[in-house]
């Protein structure tokens, strides 16, 4: 039956099958913990939804780690490592770090946002999407530069304030004066 929970599409069953080892700890014998429970267990450290992997950190921190036989055990000691690098979720990170370690993540991980987006933007642009630059020359011709191989050059005025055609001022009409206020 727990097996089932370990494998189970719902994240709020593979939680459960956390917290049921977490209390199964105290209470079967190692032999059989390590045999039956620990691996599926362990296998939570790359889950797809971080609570999962949330609730697997708080029970390696809190009790694999300072078990007697589980705290030296490998595979218990790859997953601490695993979950101390996780790329997604800082709070599963945070058990294994101290706050000056978990800002310095916190900084690398958005640096590498930044460069992933970075890098998506640039691979999503073709050049047939390519921003455009338009360039003045001073013969007031304009050079439009498609992409990064083409140039096509269109004549256009430019005009500057200076030179920009002022709207003719109303000219006042003539009063007539007959005389008469």
């Amino acid at each position: 039956m727990t097996k089932n929970l370990a494998s189970n599409r719902t994240y709020a069953k593979r939680q459960l099958y956390v917290q049921l080892c977490g209390h199964a700890l105290g209470v079967i014998d190692t032999e059989t913990y390590e045999k039956e429970l620990l691996e599926p267990l362990l296998n939570f450290d790359h889950d797809p939804v971080p609570n999962v992997r949330l609730l697997l950190a708080k029970l390696v921190k809190n009790d694999l780690l300072s078990h007697e036989y589980f705290g030296k055990h490998p595979r218990v000691l790859r997953s601490k490592d695993k979950l101390r690098e996780d790329p997604q979720d800082i709070e599963v990170v945070r058990f294994f770090r101290t706050d000056e370690e978990v800002r310095d993540y916190a900084k690398n991980q958005s640096a590498k946002k930044k460069i992933e987006t970075r890098e998506k933007v640039e691979s999503d642009t073709s050049e047939d999407e390519a921003p455009t630059e338009t360039t003045q020359s001073a013969d007031n011709t304009n050079s439009v530069v498609m992409g990064s191989t083409e140039t096509e050059t269109m004549e256009i005025p430019v005009t500057s304030p200076e030179t920009e055609p002022q709207p003719e001022a109303e000219k006042p009409e003539d009063d007539v004066n007959d005389g008469q206020n």
